[in-house]
């Protein structure tokens, strides 16, 4: 064990060791005291002195394994305090990972903390605006998806979805209607008690289609006086195109969001206050940031995978 880890525990036992130096290395102030070349002698600290034991046997040599395995057994019937579990971040993030702690939209898991490798959410309720960002529109796209089977998981929750892509050429000529359909909708449910979730998967083409951006602000107007909020999953190239629409600047918060895969801190749309030598640029598909309140904290994505992978 090197100096500097060893630094980490407070209380050293030291059995024999093969090389004479190598109780420096964890023992401080251990100068030449060394145990004696007797089986079982070791050496301890206690309050700054250097102390030599001898161990106890505990029974007859051929009858350890035993021994060790039934006081194990005694200790777990007596005791009740046990070692929390070593947190490890995953190759991928399952819905099964996070699935225990899918309760409601405030606090949806997205995800690990690559920090402190807890599972880390973000508030969809009443963060009215909810960005999905990324260089890459299918990244952002497919992330949004996989939220999509969480949410899913929740009570009193509607779920409503327009996503361009996705429509087939011949009802694109219908998109504008059953947006019509979900503006009369909030106008006419602003009492409405279970939660409505609105998810715009590519708005540049979206608004291409309707052609009319002055519906769709209208529709967050009135939206924002009853139990609505929204998703917008996009390109942050495209979405900067829109950063000048009167709906983006009266309803758009740019110090929140979520960033998927690689070129963070290229983009301008996300607005964070983190140190950029901590951003780490080419993070890959399956890792993210989630922005709240300026501050940038690195996130292992749900579900997403690194593209080698999707060679395999």
């Amino acid at each position: 064990m090197r100096y500097r880890l060893s630094q980490n525990f407070k209380q050293k036992i030291v059995l024999q060791l093969n090389n004479d130096d190598e109780y420096n290395s964890i023992l401080d102030r251990v100068r030449k005291k060394r145990p004696s070349k007797i089986f079982g002698r070791g050496l301890i600290p206690i309050q700054d002195e250097i102390y030599e034991f001898q161990t106890a046997k505990i029974c007859l040599p051929k009858d350890h394994n035993y021994h060790i395995k039934e006081k194990i057994e005694k200790l777990k019937k007596t005791e009740k305090d046990e070692a929390p579990s070593i947190g490890v971040l995953p190759d991928k993030v399952l819905f099964s990972d996070l699935e225990e702690h899918v309760k409601d939209l405030k606090t949806l898991p997205i995800g690990i903390n690559k920090n402190d490798l807890k599972v880390i959410s973000y508030n969809f309720k009443d963060n009215y605006i909810n960005l999905i960002l990324s260089k890459d529109f299918d990244n952002a796209s497919k992330f949004t998806y996989f939220l999509l089977e969480e949410i899913k998981e929740i009570k009193n929750v509607n779920i409503i979805i327009f996503d361009v892509e996705k429509t087939a050429a011949k009802d694109k000529k219908d998109l504008k209607d059953k947006f019509t359909k979900f503006l009369a909708y909030i106008e006419n449910n602003q009492n409405e008690k279970k939660h409505v979730l609105g998810i715009f998967v590519g708005i540049s083409k979206f608004l291409e289609e309707i052609a009319d951006k002055i519906m769709f602000g209208e529709m967050l107007r009135i939206a924002q006086n009853g139990n609505y909020s929204f998703i917008i999953a996009e390109s942050s190239a495209k979405l900067k195109d829109c950063s000048y629409d009167p709906w983006y600047k009266t309803y758009v918060e740019n110090n929140k969001g979520i960033w998927v895969g690689n070129g963070f801190e290229d983009q301008y749309i996300i607005n964070y206050e983190t140190n950029r030598r901590l951003i780490d640029n080419n993070c890959g598909p399956s890792f993210g940031y989630l922005v709240k309140s300026n501050k940038a904290t690195m996130v292992k994505l749900l579900e997403m995978k690194e593209k080698s992978e999707d060679d395999e």
